[in-house]
Parts: C-alpha cells; structure tokens; sequence
C-alpha cells in the first residue's frame, strides 16, 4: 500500500494500523476517498484550463474581429472626415463668391445711382421687339423654299415657268 502512496504528497498514511480488518478497510476507504477526490479536484482543474483556454482562444478572435471592425470604422470615419472637410472648404469658397457678388451689386447700385438719366443705357429692350430674319440666313432661305413649295404638289418643278418667249413690252413713253 505504501508502493501506492509514493510521488503522492497530499495523501497521509494513517499511522500504523492495526492488523483488524474492519481497522484496514476504514483506512483503505479513507485512502480511496481522498484519491477520488483528488482525481476530481484534478478533472475539475483540467476542464477549467480547458474552458478558460477556449475562453481566451474565443476572445482572441472575438479581438481580432473587434479590431478589424475598429480599424474598418476609422477608415470609414476618416473619408467622411475628408469628405466633410472638401464640403467646409466648398462652402467656404462659395460663402466668398457670394460676399464678392453682393459687394460687387452694391458698387453698381451705387455707380449707377451717380450716372445721369440722361447717359443712362436702357436696361430692358422694348416690349414688342421681334428679331428680324435676315434674308442670306440658311434657315429662312430653307424655310420660305419649303413654303413656296407646298402647295404645288402636282406642278412639275423641272419645267420652264414661261414657255411663251420674252417679250419686251415696253412702256408707254417709249411709244410716243
């Protein structure tokens, strides 16, 4: 029994024992049950490192996922950043360009509140102006031959207009 005890530091032989049977085996049932309940302490130990190792294994992806998620949300975050920070610069230049248009109205308010009525250009055409067609334009030439031409459908456009021939006729003070 002695052999089955060496190595093992937490287990105490009972002392001598007596060579009475029932003596041993409440020593023997003693030893077992402090064995088993070392095995379990043991298993317990095993399955703990276990959980906690699969804890940690878990976590460690789960903060590898946590940092890839971070690292995508500042990538994010920095192109609304710049986008932001284009707009502001955009707002900015076109806040500018206002004030130069208001500033550049007021000048001509005030130039023109300083020219005479009389050197003063009209500001508006008059109301029944109509642009005039010139007759060497493309399009009125197009256009008036179009015209000209719809009416006339059974008229044969190749031939002479006049078959009789010219005359002069003169006028009547040529006759005198």
């Amino acid at each position: 029994m002695r052999d089955l005890l060496v190595g093992n530091s937490k287990v105490y032989t009972p002392g001598p024992m007596c060579c009475d049977l029932k003596s041993v085996h409440k020593g023997v049932m003693k030893l077992s049950k402090q064995m088993h309940g070392m095995y379990r302490t043991e298993k317990k130990m095993a399955r703990k490192l276990r959980q906690d190792e699969l804890r940690m294994n878990g976590q460690e992806f789960d903060i590898t996922a946590l940092d890839s998620a971070v690292r995508e949300n500042r990538s994010e975050n920095s192109k609304i950043v710049k986008m932001i920070t284009g707009l502001s610069r955009e707002f900015t230049k076109l806040n500018i360009q206002n004030r130069k248009a208001k500033e550049l109205s007021r000048w001509e308010a005030w130039v023109r509140g300083r020219i005479p009525n009389n050197l003063r250009f009209l500001e508006e055409p008059f109301i029944y102006t109509a642009p005039v067609a010139c007759a060497d334009d493309p399009y009125v030439m197009v256009r008036d031959a179009s015209m000209d031409t719809q009416g006339d459908e059974d008229v044969d456009t190749d031939a002479p207009w006049d078959t009789q021939p010219f005359e002069p006729h003169g006028s009547p003070r040529d006759s005198q």
